[in-house]
C-alpha cells in the first residue's frame, strides 16, 4: 500500500507474504519452489517486491530467526523488520514490464539476460559460460565493438576484448570449434585467474563446454540456450566457499509478456516467456537461488511444450485486498484523520465486506489530500463525485482492462452487468449488443484476472471483479452496461413465464436485479410483491434468496429502504433468526422516520404503518425472550404511532385492526410485569377495536380471532 511516490513507511499490511518470504531467506535449508505472488492489478504486487527488496533481503542470526519465527505474521513482520543484527542477502529486481530503453529491453532473452547479468557483477558474480555465448551470438549479429561491450559490465570488458578479437578474426570462414576453443581458454584463465580455479573445483569447466557453445548456431540455436548458460555460471557461483548462503532474483510484471495477445497458439503463447522459464528451470535452488515472481494470473508452465515447471514446484500465493483496519491504517498515516472521510474512502475503494483495493484507496487519498493542499476540504458528500475520485475510478478501470483488446474490452464491459454469467449468458449478449461470440475469444476472457469462478459451485459460472463491476456501472458513459441489463431483464423474465409454474428460483431472482437495474423502483416493487406473497405461502428459499439479492438492489428512498428492511425481517422472525430480525426492523424504523421527515407526505400512511408494524414486531420479539420491560417500551412507542396514523388517517381498517392485535399483546407484557389492571384494561381496548372493526365488516375473520385472543 501506498501513495505515489514510493515511501516504505506507508506500507501496510502484507505480514503474511513477508513471513512467507523471509522462511525462504532464513530456513535452514534453501526451498526449492518458485515462489509466485498471483494479484489483480492495483493489488500492490510491484509495491511488495520493492518492500522485500528493500526492508527484507536479509538473514538473521539462527538463534534470533528461531525466536521469531513461529510468531503470527503481525508480530513477525514487526520484529523480522526491524531487526538490525542480520546479514545482507543480495538480490536484483528485473521488472519485466518496464519500457525498453536503448540495449535493455526487459522481455527479449539476451538484453534480459545481461541486465541481470550486470546487477550480479555489483556482488561478484562472473559468467564465463555466457559471456562466451553472449560475446558469439553477438558477433554473429555484426555489432560493433564498442556496442558488444556495451552489454557487459566493465569487469568483463578484458575478456570480451580478446573474445571479440578471436572471433571475428575467424570471419565468416568454418573454423573448427576446438581450434577457437584454446584461445578463449586462455584468454578465461588470464582474465579471472585464481578465481577460475575455485569456480573449476565446483564445475568442471574445460575446453569441450566452450566447444559445445561454439558449435551452436548462433542465431537458430544459441539464442535457445542463453538461460542455460546463465543459470549453470550461476549456479557454480552460489556453490563457491565465499558465495551468500542466499540470492533473490525478482521478477516482476510476468502478465507483461502477453499484453492483449491472450488469444495465442499454445506454441506462441509458451515462445513469449520462454527464456525466463528456461531459465527458472535451470536455477539451482538447492544452492540458495531464491525466485520470485508477481503477476496477475497463475503461470501455465506445466503446460508448456518444453522446460515444463510443474505446478508442485511452483509456491502460489495470493495477494489480497487490504482488510479494513490496514487500510484505516494507511490512512492515518498518509495523513488523513477526519473519521468520516476516512470512512467514507473506505466505502468508495471496498471490494467487498472487510476488502478494500489499495490503489483506488491510494488514488482516493491523494485526491483529498491534493484538494486540501490547493485550499479547499473534501466533504463528506462532494467525495464521491469530486473530480479526483472520478478520475481516480477510470484510471483503475483502464489498469484492469489494460491488457484486453478492444473486443474483449467490450464484452467485459457488458458482462459487468451480470452478478454471475456463463456461455449461454455470453452468447445471450453477443446477440442482443451485436458483439461476436466465439469459443476461443470466450476462453480468452476467463483466464483474465479480473474474473473469477463464481461462488455459486456451478463448474463452468464466472463472475467479473466486484470493483470493477460497480466502477462500470459509475462511468457507463455509452450506456453499454444499461443496454445489457435491459437485454438480461428480457431473457430472465421470458424464461420465468415459459416455464411457469415451475421457473427456477434463480431466473425469477435475475429478473429482478436486472429489473432493479434498468429501473431501480420497479424493481423494488417487484421485489416487494415477492418477498410478500412467499412470506404467505411459506416459500422460505424464496425469502431466502431474495433477503441475499437485497444488498445487490439500488434503493434510493429511505421509505423503499423501510419496505425491505421490514419484509426481511418478517423472514427472519418466521425462522426464530431474532438478532437478524431485530436489526432488521430497526433498519425499518429508522428508515420510516427518515421517510416522515420529508416534505413530500403521498407515502405518508404506508410509512407510518410500517413503522408501528416494526416496532410491534420489536414488542413482540422481547416478548417471546420474555425481556418484558423492552417489550413494553417498543409496545408503547407502537402505540403512540398508531395513534398518529389515526389521528391522521381516521378510515384505515388495517391500521385499526393491527392497533388492536398490539393492545392485547401490550395486556399481555404489562401482566407479566405485575399491572393487571393496566393489563386488563388494555385488553378492553383491544376488544373494543375489534368490535369497532367488525362493524364496519362483519366478514373481518382476523378481527373475530383477535377479539377471542383480547378476551
Amino acid at each position: 500500500m501506498y501513495t505515489r511516490p514510493w515511501d516504505p513507511a506507508l506500507f501496510t499490511n502484507r505480514a503474511k507474504e513477508i513471513h512467507t518470504f523471509a522462511a525462504y531467506l532464513n530456513g535452514d535449508t534453501p526451498r526449492p519452489t518458485i515462489l509466485f505472488l498471483r494479484g489483480d492489478a492495483g493489488i500492490g504486487k510491484s509495491v511488495l517486491l520493492r518492500y522485500l527488496r528493500d526492508q527484507c533481503c536479509k538473514r538473521l542470526p539462527l538463534s534470533d530467526w528461531r525466536s521469531i519465527q513461529a510468531m503470527s505474521n503481525d508480530l513477525f513482520k514487526e520484529a523480522f523488520v526491524q531487526a538490525t543484527t542480520s546479514q545482507s542477502v543480495p538480490f536484483v529486481l528485473h521488472n519485466l514490464g518496464a519500457s525498453p530503453q536503448g540495449i535493455d529491453r526487459p522481455q527479449e532473452a539476451l538484453p534480459a539476460l545481461m541486465m541481470l547479468r550486470r546487477a550480479l557483477a555489483n556482488y561478484g558474480f562472473r559468467f564465463p559460460l555466457f559471456d562466451t555465448a553472449a560475446v558469439k551470438f553477438l558477433t554473429a549479429g555484426r555489432h560493433s565493438k564498442a556496442g558488444i561491450k556495451a552489454y557487459f559490465p566493465s569487469d568483463a570488458h578484458p575478456y570480451v576484448d580478446q573474445a571479440i578479437n578471436i572471433l571475428t578474426a575467424a570471419g565468416s570462414l568454418w573454423c573448427p570449434p576446438a581450434v577457437l576453443a584454446a584461445p578463449l581458454w586462455s584468454a578465461l584463465k588470464d582474465d579471472l585467474g585464481t578465481w577460475l580455479d575455485r569456480y573449476r573445483q565446483r564445475r568442471r569447466l574445460e575446453h569441450g563446454e566452450l566447444e559445445e557453445i561454439l558449435s551452436l548456431d548462433p542465431l537458430s540455436e544459441l539464442i535457445d540456450e542463453l538461460p542455460v548458460f546463465f543459470a549453470r555460471d550461476l549456479n557454480t557461483g552460489m556453490a563457491l566457499d565465499n558465495a551468500s548462503p542466499r540470492l533473490v532474483l525478482f521478477f516482476d510484471a510476468h502478465e507483461t509478456f502477453w499484453r492483449v495477445d491472450r488469444d495465442l497458439s499454445a506454441g506462441m503463447y509458451f515462445e513469449r516467456d520462454d527464456w525466463l522459464r528456461r531459465l527458472l528451470a535451470e536455477l539451482d535452488r538447492s544452492s540458495g537461488i531464491v525466485t520470485v515472481v508477481a503477476g496477475q494470473e497463475k503461470p501455465r508452465w506445466s503446460l508448456a511444450p518444453r522446460d515444463v515447471i510443474s505446478q508442485q514446484d511452483i509456491d502460489l500465493r495470493t495477494v489480497e485486498n487490504l482488510n479494513d483496519s490496514d487500510a484505516s491504517l494507511y490512512l492515518d498515516r498518509v495523513g488523513i484523520q477526519d473519521i468520516a472521510i476516512k470512512q467514507r474512502l473506505l466505502e468508495i475503494a471496498r471490494v467487498q465486506k472487510d476488502e478494500i483495493h489499495p490503489l483506488f484507496l491510494s488514488l482516493g487519498a491523494q485526491s483529498v489530500l491534493e484538494s486540501a493542499r490547493s485550499g479547499h476540504s473534501l466533504t463528506v458528500d462532494e467525495l464521491p463525485v469530486a473530480p479526483g475520485i472520478m478520475a481516480a475510478g477510470r484510471e483503475l478501470i483502464i489498469l484492469l482492462l489494460k491488457y484486453t483488446k478492444a473486443e474483449i474490452g467490450f464484452a467485459v464491459r457488458a458482462l459487468c452487468a451480470c452478478r454471475s454469467f456463463d456461455w449461454d449468458i455470453y452468447q445471450i449478449l453477443a446477440q442482443s449488443l451485436h458483439f461476436i461470440p466465439t469459443k476461443p475469444a470466450f476462453a480468452t476472457l476467463i483466464q483474465y484476472h479480473f474474473v473469477w469462478k463464481s461462488e455459486s459451485g456451478a463448474a463452468d459460472s464466472y463472475r467479473v471483479h466486484d470493483l470493477l463491476r460497480r466502477l462500470m456501472h459509475e462511468h457507463d458513459t455509452d450506456g453499454t452496461v444499461a443496454d445489457a441489463h435491459g437485454a438480461l431483464e428480457r431473457y430472465y423474465k421470458q424464461r420465468v413465464e415459459q416455464t411457469l409454474p415451475t421457473a427456477t428460483l434463480d431466473d425469477v431472482v435475475e429478473a429482478i436485479f436486472h429489473a432493479n437495474q434498468v429501473d431501480w423502483a420497479r424493481g423494488v416493487e417487484e421485489w416487494c410483491s415477492v418477498i410478500d406473497e412467499a412470506l404467505q405461502m411459506g416459500q422460505y428459499s424464496v425469502c431466502d434468496a431474495l433477503v441475499t439479492l437485497r444488498e445487490s438492489l439500488l434503493v434510493e428512498t429511505a421509505y423503499s429502504r423501510g419496505r425491505m428492511a421490514q419484509s426481511s425481517g418478517e423472514y427472519y422472525r418466521k425462522g426464530a433468526r431474532y438478532r437478524e430480525a431485530v436489526n432488521a426492523f430497526q433498519t425499518a424504523i429508522d428508515a420510516m422516520t427518515e421517510a416522515l421527515s420529508s416534505p413530500d407526505k403521498a407515502e405518508e400512511e404506508d410509512a407510518l404503518t410500517v413503522k408501528a408494524a416494526a416496532m410491534g414486531r420489536l414488542a413482540e420479539i422481547a416478548d417471546i425472550q420474555s425481556n418484558y420491560t423492552e417489550a413494553n417500551t417498543y409496545s408503547r412507542a407502537a402505540l403512540a404511532v398508531y395513534d398518529v396514523l389515526m389521528q391522521r388517517f381516521p378510515t384505515s381498517v388495517e391500521a385499526r385492526h393491527n392497533r388492536g392485535v398490539l393492545l392485547t399483546l401490550h395486556g399481555e407484557v404489562i401482566r407479566h410485569l405485575g399491572q393487571p389492571i393496566a393489563a386488563a384494561t388494555s385488553f378492553r381496548h383491544a376488544v373494543a377495536v375489534q368490535n369497532g372493526i367488525l362493524r364496519l365488516d362483519p366478514e373481518h375473520v382476523e378481527a373475530y380471532n383477535n377479539r377471542g385472543n383480547a378476551l
